[in-house]
């Protein structure tokens, strides 16, 4: 009876939301981060990212590691997200889960002390982003990558009966993000994700 009652919950609280208004609000979600990236407000953006994600680095040590990339040359640029699919809904311990898949324009335009690991970078970005992006070159004279509709994904969390989502990117193939992923997520919805 109880798992009848805990279904029917779920259940009401997520037809609250239809798929479009998912959309809708994840969309201006995905934009709203890109727009704080755009013009470093760093700490406005810490306001979108899953809080277990400050059990690993505290806030102030995120904000930092945007500030430092900022000095040590790199500067980054999104373009509009636009949402591709979102996964059918995952619920568990009183929270539900959404898989969103979107696109959207980057640049990174590199200088400073960047500049030293530019041929390194160089080889990431081809390698490992292009077979995720429709096209991506890079310019010499204002050494600036620019990447054009870059598959990413993202994962979102709530509470039941809350619109208040957190954020986290979803890079499952990277070891490091992976871990950060099996710390932040319970096992049971991380099997779901996959």
């Amino acid at each position: 009876m109880k798992n009848i009652l805990s279904s029917l919950i779920i259940f009401i609280s997520l037809s609250a939301f239809s798929q479009s208004d998912l959309k809708s609000k994840f969309t201006d979600d995905l934009n709203t981060i890109v727009q704080l990236t755009n013009s470093n407000e760093f700490s406005k953006l810490m306001d979108f990212t899953n809080p277990k994600m400050f059990d690993i680095a505290s806030r102030d040590q995120l904000i930092e590691v945007f500030e430092n990339m900022i000095s040590m040359g790199m500067e980054t640029k999104g373009g509009i997200a636009r949402i591709n699919h979102i996964s059918d809904v995952i619920a568990f311990d009183n929270k539900i889960y959404y898989k969103i898949y979107y696109r959207s324009d980057m640049n990174f335009k590199i200088s400073g002390q960047l500049l030293d690991g530019l041929e390194g970078m160089k080889e990431y970005f081809f390698s490992t982003l292009a077979p995720k992006a429709k096209d991506i070159r890079f310019d010499d004279k204002t050494n600036t990558f620019f990447i054009e509709e870059l598959q990413q994904v993202m994962i979102a969390e709530s509470s039941l009966n809350s619109d208040n989502w957190s954020y986290i990117e979803y890079r499952i193939e990277d070891p490091q993000q992976a871990q950060i992923l099996e710390y932040i997520f319970p096992a049971q919805v991380l099997e779901k994700l996959k």
